[in-house]
């Protein structure tokens, strides 16, 4: 990381006074996101934007998630949002069609970097075919095996969902759970719901087609025959976790921040992609992350597009996931040394098949998503009336 920063002073100074030398003012990028102020590798991120462009001056105003859409609407009012804010990606459909973001459509068009995104990351800044944000972060789940107890078991890494059910039934039968897929009633559940729906062929548009509910069934069947404990309707992904490092689950479903807490587990253990219904298909996923768009109230967007471009260059985008382990945005970025082996690799590899949540009206569909997989794992409704209830509730959503 020290070599990126090293390099991208060098080369930018010479360019960037050469360029600049005559600006008579330094313009102030107001910029309000979720990173911490003594953040290391923002601050380096930071310090190399503002020596590559020198006519301008980046003010950070850091918050927490909640706090940060409330204040956006709040300074809306007024006029005077900052000029780059930053988004996670169930939200930032919200605040394009709210009007709260810049429409950058023909800016990226001329961007050489484009070409190199995946659908899903543009997906997540996407609305109406309209382009208002570019990528900055992402993450997605993968599946998690304890490979001690696989070995135990004489069991391979599991590809398809009939391999699961055969782990599972082995598990059972010598005392293990054989999965845990968090399903608490919140945006986790919707989102660890997704890569099993959309490997069934379904959607979040259609929930109650014919892959949709075959998707809920298979998750509440893993409860019903003993695979997967009940208490997964309350689990987070900390509990999950802490539940797979007792040592008594064979298979887990979570992200790649599981990686630090299970550094010191007692077993061997490793990571793949979510398994497909048929071999062969390409593996699905759930697109997690922060993105970054300039405001609709930005009195310099020509400086702003110039932050956006570099924090979300394929060379920023790796440092800064690589420093914080989470995953790249591009193929570009993807090719960057940290991401090739280990851990990390297997949930890049998940990433060509992420389905990016993009829906203005995202918090209220999700509820009744995870409300109908609650109502499925207790036994309250049956997979089937639980996705026809919620595509009931939803429909109107997408019109």
């Amino acid at each position: 990381m020290k070599k990126f920063l090293s390099v991208v002073l060098c080369l930018a100074m010479p360019l960037s006074v050469a360029s600049f030398a005559a600006a008579d003012e330094v313009i102030t990028l107001t910029v309000m996101n979720v990173q911490s102020a003594d953040d290391a590798a923002y601050n380096e991120l930071v310090a190399a934007f503002e020596a590559q462009n020198p006519d301008i001056k980046v003010e950070h105003i850091s918050t927490v998630n909640a706090e940060l859409k409330k204040q956006v609407q709040i300074d809306a009012i007024s006029g005077n949002m900052p000029d780059v804010l930053q988004f996670d990606n169930p939200d930032f459909a919200a605040f394009a069609a709210g009007g709260f973001l810049t429409d950058i459509t023909d800016l990226a068009a001329e961007w050489e970097d484009m070409p190199h995104y995946w659908d899903a990351t543009i997906n997540a800044v996407s609305y109406q075919g309209r382009l208002y944000g570019m990528p900055w972060e992402c993450n997605c789940i993968g599946l998690w095996y304890n490979k001690t107890l696989l070995d135990e078991l004489g069991k391979d890494v599991p590809v398809t969902w009939d391999d699961v059910l055969d782990i599972c039934a082995a598990a059972k039968e010598k005392g293990y759970w054989g999965i845990e897929i968090p399903a608490p009633a919140g945006e986790v559940g919707t989102f660890e719901f997704i890569p099993w729906l959309y490997a069934a062929g379904g959607s979040i548009e259609q929930l109650d087609s014919e892959g949709s509910i075959r998707a809920l069934e298979f998750m509440a069947n893993l409860v019903s025959e003993g695979y997967m404990s009940k208490e997964v309707l309350n689990y987070s992904h900390g509990d999950t976790t802490k539940a797979f490092l007792t040592g008594n689950t064979v298979l887990m479903a979570n992200g790649s921040w599981a990686i630090a807490d299970l550094k010191d587990a007692a077993f061997e253990y490793s990571a793949t992609t979510i398994p497909v219904l048929e071999a062969g298909n390409t593996p699905t996923n759930c697109l997690g992350g922060y993105h970054i768009g300039i405001s609709a109230d930005c009195k310099n967007v020509e400086a702003a597009w110039r932050y956006v471009k570099f924090m979300c260059s394929a060379e920023s985008n790796a440092h800064w996931a690589v420093a914080r382990g989470l995953l790249p945005t591009s193929e570009e970025s993807a090719q960057d040394p940290g991401f090739a082996e280990g851990l990390i690799s297997e949930f890049v590899a998940g990433l060509p098949g992420a389905i990016a949540r993009v829906n203005p009206n995202w918090p209220d569909l999700s509820v009744n998503v995870y409300t109908a997989i609650q109502a499925a794992l207790s036994g309250e409704k049956t997979p089937e009336q639980a996705m026809k209830d919620a595509q009931e509730l939803n429909a109107g959503y997408w019109n």
